[in-house]
C-alpha cells in the first residue's frame, strides 16, 4: 500500500455509502457496484457476495465482480458448506476471515481442491454480512497469483464494505415489508368497498323484489284477460320477472355467501329455458347460437346459472357494438361439465386480463358498472367452478366455466 491508500479507501467508502435503494430490486445492482468498487480499490481479482441458504448448509452467489471478466456480473453457483466444516465455523465466528495463504490456512484449506485451485485463488479476505443480527452471507475478496498479505487498513475497509452492505440489506428488507404493507392496505380497501357494495346490493335487492312481485302479479292477471297472441308475450314477462326475482333473492343473501350445498341443476336446460330472454337481450343487432349437451347437471342453483349466463351474454354483446353472434355451448365429460360463451368482438389487452374479474373494473365507457364479471367470478367460487378467460384484441373473447364432479 502507498501513503495515499487511506485517501483511496475513504473515497471508495464514500462511493458505496452514497448508493441508494428505492426498492428491493435495486439491491443486486447496489451489491454489484460495491463489489466493483471494492475489487478495484483493494486490487483483487474478484469480489463475490454470497448468501447463506435457509438451512445454512450452502453459500449461494448473489453478485460478483471479476476484473478479468467485468461484464460477467452474476452466476448460478452454490457451494456446499457441509464439505468445509472449518470454513463454516470461521464464518459462524462472525469475524473477518483474512488469510495470506488460503491453500494452507486451516480455516480455508478445505476449499482448495473444489474452489481455490480451480479459480487460482492464493489469498482471500471474507467479511460477514449481517441481517437482523444474524450472519446472512459473506463478502469474499479473492486474490490470484502470488500470495499477498492484508494490511489492517485493508481489513478494516473490507469490514466497512460488509457493514454498509448489511445496512442495505436491512433497508431492502424494510422496503419489502413496506411494499407488502401497502399491498395489504390496498387489498383491505378493496375488501371494504366490496363489503359496502354487498350491503347496498342487499338493501336494493329487497326493494326491487317487492316491485317485481307487483309486476309479476299484474302480468298474471293480464294473462287471464288477454287474447292468445298477447298471452304468450305476457307469459314471457312473467317468466322474466321470476328469473329476476331469483337473482334479486341472491342479492339479499350476499352478506354471507357460501358454497351451494345440495343444489343441482341441469345447465343445458336452464340455458334453453332462458333462450327467449337471451334472444330478446340480443335483438335486433345480435344473434344467439346454442350448442347444448344433454343432461349437463352441475352443483349450482338455477338462479346462479341464469345470472352467469345473462352476464356473460350481455358482456359478449357489448364487446360487439356493430353486431355479431354470441356462441353458447355446454359440454359433458365423464368427470366435468363446462359452459363456454364466445364472441368475436374487440377483445382486451393482456395487461387488462388480470383485472377483468375485479369489482368495478371495466374496459367499456358509459354506464357500465364493472360488476358483471365480478358476479360471475363470485358465483364460480361459491359453486366450485373454475374459470378460464381467453381474449385477443380484435379477435374476440372466450369465457369458460368448468364444474368437476
Amino acid at each position: 500500500m502507498t501513503d495515499e491508500a487511506p485517501v483511496s479507501l475513504d473515497s471508495a467508502r464514500l462511493k458505496i455509502v452514497r448508493l441508494r435503494l428505492e426498492d428491493f430490486d435495486d439491491l443486486k445492482q447496489a451489491m454489484l457496484t460495491a463489489a466493483r468498487v471494492s475489487a478495484t480499490t483493494l486490487g483483487v481479482t474478484r469480489v463475490g457476495i454470497w448468501s447463506l441458504s435457509e438451512d445454512r448448509e450452502a453459500l449461494r452467489l448473489v453478485a460478483v465482480y471479476d476484473v478479468q471478466r467485468p461484464d460477467e456480473t452474476s452466476k448460478d453457483v452454490e457451494l456446499p458448506l457441509a464439505q468445509w466444516p472449518r470454513y463454516r465455523a470461521a464464518l459462524s465466528s462472525r469475524r473477518v476471515v483474512a488469510t495470506d495463504d488460503a491453500l494452507n490456512d486451516p480455516r480455508t484449506s478445505q476449499l482448495s481442491e473444489s474452489y481455490l485451485i480451480p479459480h487460482g485463488v492464493s489469498s482471500m479476505m471474507d467479511a460477514p454480512l449481517f441481517l437482523r443480527g444474524q450472519v446472512w452471507g459473506v463478502v469474499c475478496h479473492e486474490h490470484t497469483g502470488a500470495p499477498r498479505s492484508w494490511s489492517d487498513r485493508e481489513t478494516a475497509f473490507a469490514v466497512s464494505v460488509a457493514d454498509m452492505l448489511s445496512t442495505m440489506l436491512e433497508q431492502a428488507m424494510r422496503l419489502t415489508i413496506e411494499a407488502r404493507l401497502r399491498q395489504t392496505e390496498a387489498e383491505l380497501a378493496q375488501l371494504r368497498r366490496a363489503e359496502a357494495m354487498v350491503r347496498t346490493a342487499a338493501a336494493i335487492g329487497h326493494d326491487i323484489n317487492t316491485l317485481l312481485q307487483a309486476i309479476s302479479g299484474r302480468a298474471e292477471l293480464a294473462v287471464r284477460d288477454a287474447e292468445n297472441g298477447q298471452s304468450e308475450a305476457l307469459q314471457e314477462i312473467v317468466g322474466d320477472c321470476q328469473r329476476a326475482a331469483r337473482i334479486v333473492g341472491q342479492l339479499r343473501d350476499l352478506d354471507a355467501p357460501s358454497r351451494a350445498v345440495g343444489l343441482e341443476s341441469d345447465l343445458s336446460f336452464v340455458i334453453d329455458d332462458t333462450r327467449a330472454t337471451l334472444e330478446a337481450l340480443l335483438a335486433p343487432t345480435h344473434t344467439l347460437e346454442l350448442d347444448l349437451a344433454p343432461e349437463a347437471s352441475v352443483r349450482a342453483g338455477r338462479a346462479d346459472l341464469e345470472r352467469v349466463v345473462l352476464n356473460l351474454v350481455v358482456n359478449a354483446k357489448e364487446a360487439m357494438p356493430s353486431g355479431g353472434t354470441v356462441f353458447v355451448n355446454t359440454r359433458r365429460t365423464d368427470s366435468s361439465v363446462s359452459l363456454e360463451i364466445r364472441d368475436t368482438g374487440s377483445g382486451i389487452l393482456p395487461e387488462q386480463a388480470a383485472q377483468i374479474f375485479e369489482p368495478y373494473f371495466t374496459t367499456k365507457s358509459g354506464r357500465n358498472t364493472g360488476l358483471g364479471l365480478f358476479a360471475v367470478a363470485t358465483i364460480a367460487r361459491r359453486t366450485g367452478a373454475v374459470i378460464a378467460f381467453d381474449s385477443t384484441p380484435r379477435v374476440g373473447t372466450t369465457v369458460k366455466l368448468t364444474w368437476s364432479d
